[in-house]
């Protein structure tokens, strides 16, 4: 099969995938902070979808997955340099596509996916266009302040690579975007390094955290330096810093670090094709295990409603904030409800979203002990996730 087509093929199982999953996911009290009370570009376009199409999940999650397939094909034409063979690139997409992280940027609204993006597209402008680059960098600035990262790094890459213009310019909107967004280092100092660490192995899984980590550690000993090699290690070596003195929010910076999997790829590739076949088993069963393992964190991910039936209680669940929203408004609709005063604030937010406003005329009142006298009960099958009363309140 063509390459060209089996990528698209891979890119439209992917979106089939992506959108079946809506259907299981509330909006989060995160999610909706961002629909009604920020002003951030993923602010802007969740708003307009829902515009559009209404204030739906689909219509919420839409944006997110959009940036995601657009970010794919970015990342396969990005390794072009770096990966001389198509069907390597593939592997390289398959392995981006199956990534926790990825996984959490294509589906939940968050500021990571709109990061990701235009980061990735500012590298392929570098490659293609040099011209276009240089006119996206100051957008940069005000899509997110946490392109002063960006700038930072290739600030230190413009430095090393004597390119005076590009030094210059990202000098002046590093120090820009500092001054107008900040940079809060305030508080007493926590040690976060190893809590930083395990989220990182979480968002690219272990074993392809490791090897990661590894690439940049011999690209640095033997001097193989480019552009997404200074963007990737200069901010993960930042977020380290950084987390001995305070928690960090690595969703803010592991989209920069995402971009270096080309050259983990590429060192793969490398590293496999040079030594005899007798050689290369370790590879084999390296690469066999990781994808193996991000497989099965795929599988938990599509089929996560089922692990309730494996815990204590369902707020153990790692996606009980994404879940009861829509079926609670629903249950409340039934009862011809349109506004509520819920004693949980954020329910009330994610109620909102659904239509169901705040009033003072009925109150809602989470059951923890699952007691008879509950009347809205939200059921996963024959499995309890959510008990509360509606109460009138008298004037």
């Amino acid at each position: 099969m063509n390459p060209r087509i089996f990528f698209f093929l891979l890119l439209g199982v992917d979106a089939l995938l992506l959108i079946s999953a809506i259907p299981d996911l509330s909006i989060s009290y995160h999610e909706a902070q961002i629909y009604f009370q920020k002003t951030s570009t993923i602010h802007y376009l969740i708003n307009a979808s829902t515009s559009i199409f209404g204030q739906n999940n689909h219509a919420l999650r839409l944006p997110m997955i959009i940036l995601h397939l657009l970010s794919v094909g970015l990342l396969y034409a990005i390794a072009k340099p770096y990966i001389k063979y198509e069907r390597d690139r593939l592997w390289l997409v398959g392995i981006y596509m199956l990534l926790p992280g990825i996984n959490s940027v294509a589906l939940l609204v968050d500021d990571a996916g709109v990061i990701l993006f235009f980061a990735m597209l500012y590298i392929y402008l570098q490659q293609r266009c040099y011209k276009l680059a240089y006119l996206l960098l100051p957008l940069l600035m005000v899509i997110h302040p946490s392109f002063m990262f960006l700038y930072l790094a290739l600030t230190l890459f413009a430095y090393e690579s004597q390119n005076r213009k590009l030094f210059i310019t990202n000098t002046i909107l590093f120090i820009l975007t500092l001054l107008i967004y900040g940079f809060d280092v305030s508080g007493a100092p926590e040690g976060q390094f190893l809590d930083t660490l395990g989220i990182y192995a979480i968002i690219f899984s272990p074993i392809v955290f490791l090897y990661l980590f590894y690439v940049l550690y011999r690209r640095t000993l033997v001097g193989e330096r480019d552009s997404l090699f200074y963007v990737g290690t200069v901010t993960f070596i930042l977020s380290l810093l950084l987390s001995f003195r305070q928690r960090v929010d690595v969703a803010m910076f592991a989209p920069f670090l995402m971009l270096t999997l080309p050259l983990a790829m590429q060192s793969f590739f490398h590293s496999y094709r040079v030594r005899l076949r007798m050689h290369r088993t370790k590879y084999r069963l390296m690469f066999s295990i990781a994808f193996i393992l991000l497989l099965l964190n795929v599988i938990s991910v599509f089929l996560h409603k089922e692990i309730y039936y494996l815990l204590n209680s369902p707020k153990d669940h790692f996606a009980f904030r994404l879940h009861v929203a829509e079926d609670l408004a629903q249950a409340l609709n039934k009862l011809n409800l349109t506004c509520i005063d819920s004693s949980d604030k954020q329910m009330q937010l994610r109620l909102q979203y659904y239509g169901i406003g705040y009033c003072t005329n009925y109150k809602l009142l989470p059951k923890s002990d699952f007691d008879t006298s509950s009347n809205v009960t939200i059921f996963h099958r024959n499995l309890i996730l959510y008990q509360a009363s509606v109460t009138k309140v008298h004037d």
